[in-house]
């Protein structure tokens, strides 16, 4: 029999975009699935849609005060969830048909395989699409929680986990700020085996205005350094010099060209300190001259060739 998966899907606000979402799940030709979608208290009509799926078989849990963020209404999910395999799915995301069925054929009969991954793309407002992470290979193996702690690569929507080690490492840290929690999270389910992937676009994540990830990478610096910072101190025995200098390195570098538009000095600060772990520290020091606000007003007097 194939094994049942629960689909978690946390909404807040989601009128818009939700049937969309749930449709994508309904079209998987993976037969074994449960759907449980976690109100957290919107303020616009998603908690009436998710009440008009209930017929077709989603399960809707509606959370009495809202939690600013969705860790607590995954773990709401994951309390409540029959399935052998989680899978969780972002509101503003959808899934292309075959999404389960790949990934399950992989993982399943692999036990020391914990979570396994797939590739996605950006769907822009004009249409257009990207593939996110083109040019990187993604982390796989029983060692992919070291590549994990320098870059992310993974998001919820692509994910698909053993539910009995989702439980063990105790889902999602519901005191972590949202964009923290997931890295933090997959960093953690990756620790307990081995991450497989399926090397296609088997999901889309729909950018727009109001879409969270713009909001967390500008804030990276508050948020996910932080979290970095103290996986590293609690996995320094497994972690060498060199690991933890090119981690703390990338992750300076990230954060730091993130703020440094919004931001010149908080950025130049992280930049710097990119620079002195010599992370890129050419390509870091260039960036940091020719992204300076006085940088930019250089380059706009320059005459273009034609």
């Amino acid at each position: 029999m194939d094994p049942l998966v629960s689909v978690i899907i946390p909404c807040f606000n989601a009128a818009p975009m939700i049937e969309r979402t749930l449709a994508s799940v309904r079209r998987q030709t993976y037969p074994a699935v449960e759907i449980i979608a976690i109100d957290d208290c919107s303020a616009d009509d998603t908690l009436a849609i998710l009440r008009s799926w209930e017929a077709r078989g989603v399960r809707v849990i509606a959370r009495d005060h809202n939690s600013g963020g969705p860790s607590a209404p995954r773990n709401d999910g994951i309390a409540v969830a029959r399935g052998a395999f989680l899978a969780f799915l972002d509101q503003d995301d959808e899934w292309h048909p075959d999404k389960l069925r790949r990934q399950i054929a992989v993982i399943a009969p692999r036990e020391e395989m914990v979570m396994i991954g797939c590739r996605a793309e950006e769907v822009w407002p004009d249409g257009s699409r990207t593939l996110m992470n083109a040019t990187r290979a993604p982390p796989v193996g029983r060692e992919a929680w070291r590549t994990m702690l320098r870059e992310s690569f993974y998001v919820p929507s692509v994910i698909l986990a053993r539910s009995e080690t989702v439980r063990r490492i105790g889902g999602f840290d519901e005191t972590l700020r949202a964009g923290e929690e997931d890295q933090d999270f997959l960093i953690r389910l990756a620790l307990e085996g081995e991450v497989g992937f399926v090397d296609q676009v088997l999901a889309s994540g729909h950018e727009h205005s109001d879409n969270m990830s713009k909001r967390v990478f500008a804030r990276m610096h508050e948020t996910t350094l932080p979290m970095i910072l103290s996986h590293c101190r609690a996995l320094r025995g497994r972690l060498t010099r060199r690991e933890r200098r090119r981690i703390l390195g990338a992750r300076y570098a990230q954060s730091g060209r993130n703020v440094y538009l919004a931001h010149p000095g908080v950025g130049a600060r992280l930049l710097l300190r990119a620079i002195a772990l010599r992370e890129e520290p050419l390509a870091n020091l260039w960036y940091l001259i020719t992204a300076s606000p006085w940088g930019r007003r250089l380059k706009q007097h320059i005459p273009r060739r034609r």
